[in-house]
């Protein structure tokens, strides 16, 4: 997120929650995912966030894929904007 103009590395916090019970698609035991959900302060441009959708999912695919050959793993990220308090 730091390459892109409007993050700070002092303003990013993240936490990963492993789910031990899930199903995906047809719910063989060769399957799995990786979803990352970024909720950030309202303004930023549809393009910006658009783009740091397209990289961080490539992100996860490259630093990833080969981590889990072993099964079929399907990659998605969401990004939302928080309400203004």
């Amino acid at each position: 997120l730091v390459g892109f103009e409007t993050f700070n590395i002092n303003d990013i916090k993240s936490r990963v929650v492993r789910h031990e019970v899930f199903c995906v698609s047809d719910g063989e035991s060769d399957r799995g995912f990786v979803h990352l959900q970024l909720a950030l302060l309202p303004g930023r441009p549809t393009e910006l966030l658009k783009r740091v959708t397209e990289s961080l999912k490539d992100y996860l695919i490259n630093k990833l894929s080969s981590e889990i050959l072993d099964i079929r793993c399907s990659f998605s990220v969401e990004i939302r904007e928080l309400e203004g308090s």
